[in-house]
């Protein structure tokens, strides 16, 4: 078991899935990057709401709640409040404007994901604003 903020999430059955045809899904995962360590737990502590939201929504069974981001952060949204989608909201726009330059080897150097940002939506920066966008969305 491994576990993600919030989650513990079963990692028994992550090859023999993607063996049964999750291939789509295969092109999003980063099977290299499932534990944690305690320094990257340490650097991600400066961004909780969006360390939070990580973990627990875009790892290696995302697809649970969604495929698509929009469908993702709509399953977040049902269960956060506006406050905590804030907090999400705020912790992007430090990230992104404390990791100008580096934002990519930043992001994955803090969160380590289960999943590639850039398979989603072609960079990190891209996955972060759409992940912004859905959560504004009423």
């Amino acid at each position: 078991m491994v576990r993600s903020t919030g989650k513990l999430t079963d990692m028994s059955n992550v090859g023999h899935r993607l063996e049964e045809g999750h291939c789509e899904k295969s092109r999003v995962l980063r099977l290299d990057g499932l534990s944690r360590t305690v320094e990257t737990l340490m650097s991600a502590d400066a961004y909780p709401a969006l360390a939070d939201l990580i973990g627990a929504w875009f790892h290696q069974d995302y697809d649970i709640e969604g495929e698509t981001i929009p469908e993702i952060i709509a399953g977040f949204r049902a269960v956060t409040s506006s406050a905590e989608r804030a907090l999400v909201r705020a912790d992007i726009e430090r990230f992104v404007a404390e990791h100008p330059s580096d934002l990519e080897d930043a992001f994955e150097s803090v969160f380590r994901p289960g999943v590639m940002p850039s398979a989603f939506s072609g960079s990190t920066r891209a996955f972060l604003d759409d992940i912004n966008d859905a959560l504004m969305t009423p």
